[in-house]
């Protein structure tokens, strides 16, 4: 009888070790993601949960510790940042978004044309939005800036344009 008893308190105490182990490994943490302005794409660990303000809940295992959180809206630069498990009061995240700067811009291109047997350069302007990205910032240079268009975030304009004579169109 005995015997049977140290073995029920036996299993009982193997029982909550791998629950506490268990909890101890997938620990949760309720969440709420705000931003300024709402509407933002909210991507989790790069999958895509919802909008902002966003409420859920996230699962911390020993071996993903932290996610990442990236925060997406048109016309905003992109926000990201990394929750942890502790500080474990810490649930509530309000991020204001840095607005792109917008300008419209004239942009001008040179396309070669053929007339009378002579190959001619064509002046084609276009006008377009372009946002301004600092590229760098520091105490000795006030920004470094590159100007994007909205058509295409990889198109960079570089410095001036010079015509087949040297002088410079731009």
């Amino acid at each position: 009888m005995k015997t049977l008893k140290i073995k029920i308190y036996l299993n009982y105490f193997v029982i909550c070790l791998l629950f506490l182990l268990f909890i101890r490994c997938n620990q949760t943490k309720h969440v709420v993601i705000s931003t300024s302005p709402a509407g933002a794409d909210v991507l989790i660990n790069d999958l895509k949960y919802g909008i902002t303000p966003y409420v859920g809940t996230l699962v911390f295992k020993k071996s993903f510790p932290t996610h990442r959180i990236k925060l997406k809206l048109e016309g905003y630069y992109d926000t990201n940042f990394v929750i942890q498990f502790y500080p474990r009061e810490q649930t509530n995240f309000n991020v204001s978004l840095n607005r792109k700067m917008e300008k419209v811009i004239t942009l001008v291109d040179f396309q070669p044309v053929v007339s009378d047997g002579q190959a001619k350069l064509q002046k084609v302007t276009k006008s377009t939005i372009a946002y301004l990205e600092t590229i760098e910032s520091s105490s000795s240079v006030k920004t470094v800036q590159r100007v994007t268009i909205n058509e295409d975030p990889n198109f960079y304009i570089s410095g001036p344009v010079l015509a087949p004579n040297g002088k410079m169109l731009l």
